[in-house]
């Protein structure tokens, strides 16, 4: 599979450091201060972008993964669908409840797969407390 992640923060590398030992090669990094930094750090092969919308019109991407600040991931996630791709989206899936059922509501209608990564919940504490 060939990905492309949107942003080059903590969360971006935490991502790319679970990517290195999946069958995942990350072709694109997109942020809007630029992911030079990010791309070389990790070794990537990857095209740097710092629009996310350019980044969504390749035609090798299977699907993106959404590393960036919660107020963008809506337009974020509506573009990359839009766009013919499949969304792995970092948690929290948005700034308020209302913005989580437009994004929902656009996915069903989309039909497209939108996966949040909220692993929190198996940490063991979280797990006692459930």
């Amino acid at each position: 599979m060939q990905a492309g992640i949107a942003g080059a923060g903590f969360m971006a590398r935490t991502h790319l450091k679970a990517y290195r030992k999946l069958d995942v090669e990350i072709v694109a990094v997109s942020s809007p201060s630029g992911p030079e930094e990010t791309i070389k750090e990790f070794g990537l092969e990857a095209e740097a972008y710092t629009d996310v919308g350019e980044m969504c019109k390749r035609e090798d991407l299977d699907f993106l993964d959404v590393c960036t600040p919660t107020h963008t991931h809506v337009p974020i996630v509506e573009t990359a669908i839009e766009s013919g791709l499949d969304v792995f989206l970092e948690k929290p899936v948005a700034s308020s409840l209302a913005d989580a059922r437009e994004l929902a509501a656009f996915v069903d209608d989309a039909d497209a797969t939108c996966m949040v990564g909220h692993v929190i919940r198996f940490l063991p504490a979280y797990r006692r407390a459930r």
